[in-house]
């Protein structure tokens, strides 16, 4: 079991570790990406980024740059579409199975307006499904026989 004071060294020791400079080249790109995109808002190529982070010591060439700038990216709005929970209303049936929108409600995340449109789409199948009524006969069709 450890000591109260062991698991506070430990907590300091990883806080400073999160103060320390990225040892690879997608950390530090990752730990920088707030300021390229505040620079891309303003107006400044990829390119020229680039040229800014190899004076400065952080030997990259463009096309790496590219790709890992592109990968943090990607992984960042990963990571933000996990942490950003959507909140609607939402009317539950009388089983409890079922949970959607009120009407006349929706999110503003398109990925929740997607899934309410597909969950109306099923409901709809559902519907017509139940609507249409199946006959079958046990004879085969003879036309249809070679």
């Amino acid at each position: 079991m450890q000591k109260p004071d062991q698991w506070a060294r430990i907590t300091e020791r990883f806080d400073a570790l999160s103060q320390e400079e990225p040892s690879t080249k997608t950390g530090k790109i990752q730990r920088l990406l707030p300021q390229i995109e505040k620079a891309r808002q303003a107006g400044m190529t990829v390119k020229r980024l680039c040229e800014e982070l190899n004076k400065e010591g952080l030997e990259i060439s463009y096309r790496d740059f590219r790709v890992l700038l592109s990968r943090v990216r990607r992984k960042a709005r990963k990571q933000q579409a996990f942490l950003v929970p959507v909140a609607y209303p939402v009317e539950i049936d009388g089983s409890g199975a079922t949970a959607r929108p009120l009407l006349g409600e929706s999110s503003t995340s398109p990925a929740a307006a997607h899934s309410e449109r597909l969950a109306a789409r099923i409901r709809e199948q559902k519907e017509k499904l139940q609507k249409e009524t199946w006959v079958h006969s046990n004879e085969p069709d003879s036309s249809k026989l070679y």
